[in-house]
């Protein structure tokens, strides 16, 4: 959106306002590309070249490294298609760049299909498609009304946040022994009697995951330990505090690949109304106390942390 507001000169929330109210005959394919463009520049009262506009929008799509590899790690074993409301002129040059077509067995254009979702047709037109009952589904898409039309219909949907709670929601749904993880983590999030984050600054170390960044106190588990169970031991090990289980608020699961081949299942934890003064770091270089919008912000926290700190402020948990 900041290159469109850039050629425009126009404020986000007007293009928005237009371009969304435009779009959907578009990715019907009821007008082609210099329809659309030509009706976008009128509404705006601008005069902007449309094959410009086009390849701002392309080129500004990219891909999630980690949901290309939760992808390739699911392809084996379940028919992975994706559905898209979009037009057919621009899918072809995103295919082209990002090589869509390779990385999933079918692809299903709502300009081809004549569907737009959260259209309830969508859902028994792929089941049809693909030769499957509609319980067999299971959607992916950051839209909750697309979510919610699909499970109105029987299927299955997980709403997407980030690409790791993403995959240890999937996971759970396709319930495959042959799909396992290699290793097992247990994180804490500590929190003040004021909701303050208590957080971990990492060793500067090359023998370390993430050294240097901002992160939650935790580790691995050993093979026999519960993932409750290795939270406390790391918390103790790293910070003396001694949690008992029934302290441990279980919050969130996530999966994260941590080398070629190789899945990590993260399970992470709240302790509450912890004392700074109770802390003794034995791990890390330092302690650092921020609120969690604050915390969210910051640019050098890792990555699976800020998955599992988004999802607890989304869901109002802290």
């Amino acid at each position: 959106m900041n290159h469109l507001e850039a050629v425009f000169d126009r404020s986000a929330d007007a293009i928005s306002r237009v371009y969304k109210s435009l779009e959907p005959a578009f990715d019907l394919a009821k007008i082609n590309e210099a329809e659309f463009w030509r009706n976008v520049n009128s509404a705006l009262h601008t005069n902007v070249e449309p094959r410009l506009l086009s390849s701002l929008v392309t080129t500004s799509c990219s891909l999630e490294p980690t949901v290309c590899a939760i992808v390739e790690r699911y392809s084996p074993y379940c028919c992975i298609v994706a559905y898209s409301n979009y037009r057919k002129e621009w899918f072809d040059r995103l295919d082209r760049r990002l090589r869509l077509s390779d990385r999933f067995s079918r692809i299903f254009l709502s300009s081809e299909t004549g569907y737009l979702k959260p259209d309830p047709a969508v859902p028994s037109y792929l089941a049809r498609a693909l030769n499957c009952a509609v319980e067999q589904l299971v959607l992916i898409d950051d839209e909750e009304a697309n979510t919610d039309a699909f499970q109105s219909a029987g299927a299955k949907a997980i709403k997407y946040r980030d690409p790791y709670g993403l995959e240890a929601e999937l996971h759970t749904i396709v319930n495959n022994r042959s799909i396992d993880y290699e290793e097992r983590y247990s994180g804490v999030f500590l929190m003040t009697p004021t909701k303050a984050l208590v957080l971990q600054r990492r060793d500067i170390s090359p023998t370390i995951a993430n050294p240097g960044l901002l992160s939650v106190f935790g580790g691995r588990a050993n093979p026999r330990e519960s993932m409750t169970e290795a939270a406390a031991r790391e918390l103790r090990e790293e910070t003396m505090l001694k949690i008992g289980n029934d302290d441990l608020e279980h919050v969130f699961e996530a999966g994260c690949k941590i080398e070629e081949g190789k899945w990590m299942r993260c399970s992470f934890f709240v302790v509450r109304n912890v004392s700074l003064t109770d802390i003794e770091l034995q791990e890390g270089t330092n302690i650092e106390v921020w609120s969690a919008m604050e915390a969210l912000a910051l640019k050098d926290l890792t990555p699976v942390t800020r998955a599992a700190l988004g999802t607890l402020l989304y869901d109002g948990i802290i």
